[in-house]
């Protein structure tokens, strides 16, 4: 880290505004910004005033010992999981607390220690370490695990609506892990069908993306049978999870591993796997393209969640274009005389 960093670390550590740390330091608030954007350093006469305000040395300020500091911390916080592993939570919170004596304010051992103070049922020191961390920690791994503390000390005390409003303000991917923890009854089984739609429609156009990823080199990064493999993964993944073949949004995505594996069969010889594949692509392809995004799902793993309008308000004429692009594409050429294929075309409508 930087000189500027630790400054900014340390400061908000502390409590301190730039304001109050510069009245402390007798400079302007305007110096105390310059050294944390890391466009000046202070005089040196300041650094021990500096580390003796922080409780550092002058060579942490400097970053020189700085990696030894948190790998310090980072032992004694993993000593203490190992103890609370084994049940012994007492010993896990001495453990913490001694670490804090040696290291005040070090947010990951105050984030454990307000963790395993909730499990104790010391529920009004927990809160108060975990919103002193919420307050202060700049990395947000600290600041999510303060908030998961913090709403199941506020839920257990009963109040329930403002731990979700306090779990709503971490990042999406975060939030979902502490609701589905939170919730009950019917709001629980609406945040799981949600979280579950969202997931699944990740791992599966992720895969397919992978089956299409090409190297640096411009190769793609599998062999044509670890393709077709992992589009056939894709599919059996949408049939599993979409029972009622219910796509919507995923629809496109389905279309994809057809042209994929129609592709693949082009150039394997196999024409008439090919032309089953297309003619699976532009059925999956129109059923993006006319999906009304406020339908709600009828598979049971995500029953009543809708895609919504942030993928779109109205039909996609431009995805019939698109499709009708995909079937001129060079690699279907051998195709093209059939009549089959024209027919694909023609529903196409483009």
């Amino acid at each position: 880290m930087t000189f500027g960093q630790i400054i900014k670390k340390l400061r908000r550590e502390a409590d301190y505004t730039q304001e109050a740390l510069a009245d402390l330091l007798a400079i302007s608030p305007q110096a105390v910004s310059r050294w944390e954007c890391d466009q000046a350093m202070p005089d040196i006469a300041l650094l021990p005033r500096i580390a003796n305000l922080f409780g550092v040395s002058a060579d942490y300020l400097l970053g020189i010992d700085f990696e030894s500091r948190e790998r310090r911390i980072a032992e004694i916080r993993e000593r203490a999981n190992r103890v609370h592993s084994d049940g012994n939570r007492a010993e896990a919170i001495r453990i913490l607390r001694r670490g804090l004596l040696s290291y005040p304010n070090a947010l990951p051992l105050m984030t454990a220690l307000s963790d395993a103070l909730f499990m104790e049922g010391q529920f009004d020191e927990s809160l108060s370490l975990a919103e002193w961390v919420m307050d202060h920690a700049t990395d947000m791994d600290l600041h999510v695990q303060a908030v998961f503390t913090a709403c199941c000390v506020l839920d257990h005390r009963g109040q329930h609506d403002r731990a979700v409003e306090l779990a709503k303000t971490v990042p999406e991917c975060s939030q979902h892990d502490i609701l589905r923890h939170l919730l009950t009854g019917s709001e629980r089984i609406r945040e799981l069908r949600h979280d579950t739609l969202i997931n699944c429609e990740t791992v599966l156009s992720n895969l397919l993306f992978l089956a299409q990823a090409k190297r640096d080199d411009g190769e793609y990064a599998y062999t044509p049978e670890e393709q077709r493999r992992l589009c056939e993964t894709v599919l059996a993944g949408y049939a599993l999870f979409y029972e009622d073949g219910d796509l919507f949004f995923d629809a496109q995505f389905a279309a994809q591993a057809h042209r994929e594996l129609a592709r693949l069969d082009v150039r394997a010889g196999r024409e008439e796997e090919a032309i089953e594949h297309l003619a699976e692509c532009v059925t999956w392809g129109l059923r993006f393209a006319d999906y009304d995004p406020e339908a709600p799902h009828t598979s049971p793993a995500f029953r009543g969640e809708a895609d919504g309008g942030y993928v779109r308000s109205a039909p996609d004429e431009n995805f019939r274009s698109e499709l009708a692009q995909w079937l001129n594409e060079e690699d279907f050429a051998p195709l093209r005389s059939r009549e089959d294929f024209a027919a694909l075309i023609e529903r196409i409508g483009k």
